[in-house]
């Protein structure tokens, strides 16, 4: 089941510092504790309604992807680098003196992940175990219009130049097409569909329509993978995205099984094939400092997979389905850890690149390019992307 356009939590998970004991606890952004130490041992009941109330939180959007930060000051992970806006506050679109590249203080995804398990030690609860989905924030009424070659921008006429009759870019070209949610129900009903929610078993895209399945267990066979009843076993042996690894008393590592599936594509435009499967861990070590490992387990980081320009043809091979059965090679049985799958398709040209490309807009003089294209020379901005899709996390919890 798709689900798609809805507004689940703010595009950053934010950590706020403005906690008031005497406020009642019924807006949609629940206060809480901030993370300078103002935490407490007997504040585990605020971690509690924490982790109970926020279920899912948005990794990515049409202002963006909310995975992680990247920079040349936290160069640990390239892909991070996805769809980021060119400014640190949303502001900085509108006011100059605002506009501020991303830092690493914006509490991503990720951070806030490994804040959670850092807390966990002190209050005995996590209260950051949110899953994942995507969505468009679209304001033209058009919830899952995420299709890069139709995209017709987000907010209507705003940017449209003139009377809107000649060929010209839609929107600003930091914006995107946005996201989908995808929940595992099982019946489309308000019921099941909300079971789902409460339980995280969901994933976000960033507007591909990529089939994921992510399962956690102790002892899933080798050969899962070519099993016609993968997910059967993985209900079975483990637990699905979104769950907690039950507990277990021996020393063995957790092992995950990971399928995907290529969106398949439309009559309009033809899906791409995939690249990779990767698993990202993230954890406290023994001086409490947090960390994050990205392991790939199944395709082809180094496939040479790449774009026509010109066309935006794709080049290169890939794959239609990948699938992986994963082993943590660096397990501690005294940490307690995070586990999501990332699926990264091949590269494709991103929405400014095709409308540029079918005009063939170049750039060789950006002066004389017309204002309707003057985004097509933007460098701020790449002309290809790699779409993707993150599932929900699944946790581990040491044994006490």
């Amino acid at each position: 089941m798709v689900a798609t356009g809805q507004r689940v939590s703010r595009r950053r998970y934010r950590l706020r510092s403005d906690y008031d004991t005497a406020q009642p606890q019924s807006e949609c952004w629940p206060h809480v504790f901030p993370i300078d130490g103002k935490w407490q041992p007997d504040h585990s009941d605020v971690a509690q309604r924490r982790s109970r109330y926020e279920r899912l939180a948005e990794i990515y959007q049409h202002k963006g992807d909310s995975e992680c930060y990247f920079g040349a000051d936290f160069a640990v992970d390239e892909l991070c680098s996805f769809e980021k806006l060119p400014y640190s506050s949303f502001l900085g679109k509108y006011v100059s003196v605002l506009r501020e590249p991303p830092a690493n203080d914006s509490r991503y995804m990720r951070e806030a992940l490994r804040e959670g398990i850092r807390l966990q030690q002190v209050l005995g609860v996590n209260p950051f175990t949110p899953g994942f989905i995507g969505s468009t924030d679209s304001h033209i009424g058009a919830p899952g219009a995420v299709n890069e070659s139709l995209y017709k921008g987000n907010h209507g006429a705003q940017h449209i130049l003139g009377d809107g009759s000649q060929p010209q870019l839609p929107d600003r070209v930091e914006q995107s097409p946005g996201g989908l949610a995808v929940l595992y129900a099982e019946q489309n009903t308000r019921a099941a569909l909300f079971d789902a929610m409460l339980r995280r078993e969901a994933y976000g895209t960033s507007g591909t329509r990529i089939t994921l399945r992510f399962f956690g267990g102790w002892g899933f066979p080798v050969n899962m993978c070519q099993a016609a009843d993968f997910a059967a076993l993985g209900y079975r042996d483990g637990v699905p995205m979104g769950g907690e690894l039950p507990v277990q008393h021996a020393a063995a590592a957790p092992v995950f099984a990971v399928s995907a599936l290529q969106d398949t594509g439309t009559a309009h435009s033809s899906g791409t094939s995939l690249q990779r499967i990767q698993v990202v861990k993230g954890w406290v070590d023994e001086s409490g400092a947090s960390r994050e490992q990205v392991y790939d387990i199944a395709g082809n980081a180094n496939n040479g997979a790449k774009v026509n320009l010109s066309s935006c043809e794709p080049v290169g091979n890939g794959f239609p389905r990948l699938c992986g059965v994963w082993t943590d090679p660096d397990f501690d049985p005294k940490h307690n850890a995070y586990y999501y799958a990332r699926v990264l398709e091949n590269p494709s040209c991103r929405w400014q690149q095709r409308i540029c490309s079918a005009n063939r807009v170049t750039c060789d003089d950006p002066d004389a390019v017309p204002a309707a294209f003057a985004g097509c020379c933007d460098t701020t901005v790449p002309k290809t992307i790699q779409e993707r899709a993150w599932s929900s996390p699944i946790w581990y919890g040491a044994s006490p």
